[in-house]
C-alpha cells in the first residue's frame, strides 16, 4: 500500500511539472505580456498575441482562442492593401497562424466543422502568399480532420498535397510525418 501511495504521489507531482513552464518559457511569457500591454502597433501586437497563445498552449489550450481572436481583431482593423509588401506578408502569416490555432482549439473540442472552417481560412491565406511550410502544415491538419471523420478520400487528397510540397522541398521530416499519417 505504501508503494502504491508513493507511486501515485510521484505520478501526480511529475504531471504538474510537465504542465509548468520552465524558466525560459516563463521569461518569454512575461516579456510578451509586457510587450502586449505597452505596444500600440497593431501588427506587432497581433504577432505577440499569437506567440503568447502558442507558448501558453501546453498549460491551457483554451488560451489559444481568446488570444488569437484578439490578434485577428487587431489585424481586421488594419487595411492589408495599405501596408508595405513586407508588412503585408507578415500580416498574412500572422492571420493564417491565428486561424490555424483557432482551428486547433475546435479540433480539441471535437467540433470538426468549425475546425475545417478555420483550417481552410488559414490555408487560403497561406496559398495566396505561397507560404509552402504553412501550406504543408495546413494540408496535414485538414487531412487529419477528414481522417477522423472517416472521409478517407478527402484525407488522402490533402495528404498528397502536403507530401508534394515536402518532396519538392526535400523535407525528409515532413515527408515521413505525412507518410506516417
Amino acid at each position: 500500500m505504501r508503494h502504491f501511495v508513493y507511486i501515485c504521489f510521484c505520478l501526480i507531482f511529475s504531471l504538474q511539472l510537465i504542465s509548468q513552464p520552465n524558466v525560459e518559457e516563463t521569461k518569454k511569457i512575461d516579456s510578451l505580456n509586457k510587450f502586449i500591454s505597452t505596444n500600440t502597433a497593431a501588427l506587432k501586437k497581433a504577432k505577440a498575441l499569437v506567440s503568447l497563445a502558442e507558448l501558453l498552449y501546453n498549460q491551457n489550450p483554451d488560451t489559444l482562442l481568446p488570444l488569437c481572436q484578439q490578434a485577428l481583431n487587431l489585424l481586421d482593423a488594419l487595411k492589408e492593401e495599405e501596408l508595405p509588401a513586407k508588412q503585408a506578408y507578415e500580416y498574412n502569416q500572422i492571420k493564417s497562424l491565428a486561424y490555424n490555432n483557432i482551428g486547433v482549439v475546435y479540433y480539441l473540442h471535437g467540433s470538426y466543422a468549425k475546425t475545417l472552417h478555420y483550417y481552410i481560412q488559414s490555408v487560403k491565406i497561406r496559398e495566396s502568399i505561397n507560404d509552402e511550410d504553412g501550406m504543408m502544415e495546413s494540408y496535414n491538419n485538414i487531412a487529419g480532420v477528414y481522417k477522423n471523420q472517416s472521409d478517407t478520400a478527402q484525407a488522402i487528397d490533402y495528404y498528397k498535397k502536403s507530401l508534394a510540397i515536402a518532396e519538392k522541398k526535400n523535407n525528409i521530416k515532413s515527408i515521413s510525418n505525412t507518410l506516417n499519417n
